[in-house]
């Protein structure tokens, strides 16, 4: 079993230090934060964990076979680069890197070493994400036209990036999956009321070839949550409501019909709405299969669902999409 550690216990490092302790795959033996009182707390939950207040002692350490790092985005580049650099398999919080050219050259580097390098794309290994991407494998989706996703909160703000960086991979991860190329087009409106220059509510629409167009809607500033995704495809219509309690996602089958033209007037096409599907979902929490997948990676029993090349494409997504949120300002 390898030995791995965790770098970062602030936001989202508590969850991954508690899928690790539980998980039988792998086995968590330190963890590093800069922060006394996360320290502390985390080492008297797991009494046999090794503390650390330097990141570095844990990358230089050879016990271990992998490192988790769930801190500041910005920060992502250079503990991945010496981790891997230390010979060490890497699971990092989305996003990988802030420029594309950092997560071009971390996966350069894993393969280079022979090297796992992940990234914690949660919403593929939701129950619904693993859903739908095995329905796009069985053919079962047709041909992915159109993707509109809401993902909003009242959410913290963050000091290294803006609403877009910290909640679009999740959805980007998504588009990314289905539609299989890059984007020819990207547009990009948000507003930064509360922190100048750092938006707190931002719109992107993405084009790719064949008319087909993805668009989502990011904020921290709103009262209602909402995870909700549409996805429309050549012969039905899948809906993705994360927060339902029930029926979280609901397949639809259409189709399209000429109605009789009206004097004077071309013929509309109609679109007619058939019975709707609930599949059902295996619902298990989406980082402990991320967890167990990484395992699985390493030890070469499986492909990687997030690999780095993954990651690649998403950091290119969020940089086109954050310069065309520069030029409208």
């Amino acid at each position: 079993m390898i030995s791995v550690g965790l770098v970062g216990c602030g936001a989202w490092g508590p969850n991954l230090l508690r899928n690790l302790a539980a998980s039988s795959a792998l086995r968590l033996t330190a963890i590093a934060d800069h922060h006394e009182q996360r320290l502390e707390a985390a080492c008297a939950k797991y009494p046999a964990l090794v503390g650390r207040s330097d990141a570095n002692a844990l990358i230089g350490d050879r016990s271990l076979g992998a490192l988790a790092i769930a801190t500041p985005a910005s920060t992502h580049f250079a503990l991945a680069r010496a981790a891997l650099a230390a010979g060490k398999h890497v699971l990092v919080e989305k996003p990988l890197t802030m420029r594309t050219e950092e997560a071009e050259e971390l996966v350069a580097l894993a393969n280079r070493l022979g090297l796992v390098l992940m990234v914690d794309h949660t919403v593929l290994f939701t129950g619904a994400g693993r859903r739908i991407l095995a329905m796009r494998d069985a053919g079962e989706l047709g041909a992915v036209t159109h993707l509109d996703a809401v993902r909003a909160n009242l959410g913290r703000f963050l000091p290294d990036v803006n609403v877009l960086w910290d909640l679009a991979p999740h959805d980007f991860a998504l588009i990314d999956a289905l539609f299989g190329d890059e984007p020819t087009a990207v547009e990009a409106v948000g507003t930064a009321h509360h922190q100048p220059g750092r938006h707190e509510l931002v719109h992107v629409t993405l084009g790719y070839p064949g008319g087909r167009v993805a668009h989502v809607h990011l904020s921290w500033v709103s009262p209602d949550k909402l995870r909700r995704t549409v996805i429309g495809s050549s012969d039905r219509v899948l809906v993705w409501d994360d927060l339902a309690p029930s029926g979280r996602l609901k397949v639809y089958a259409y189709g399209i019909e000429p109605m009789a033209a009206l004097a004077g007037l071309p013929a509309l096409p109609a679109l007619k709405v058939g019975a709707c599907h609930e599949p059902a979902l295996v619902e298990t929490e989406p980082l402990a299969c991320v967890i167990e997948h990484f395992a699985k990676v390493i030890a070469g029993k499986e492909s990687p669902i997030a690999a780095g090349e993954h990651g690649v494409r998403v950091v290119r997504l969020l940089e086109r999409a954050q310069a065309a949120l520069d030029r409208t300002g």
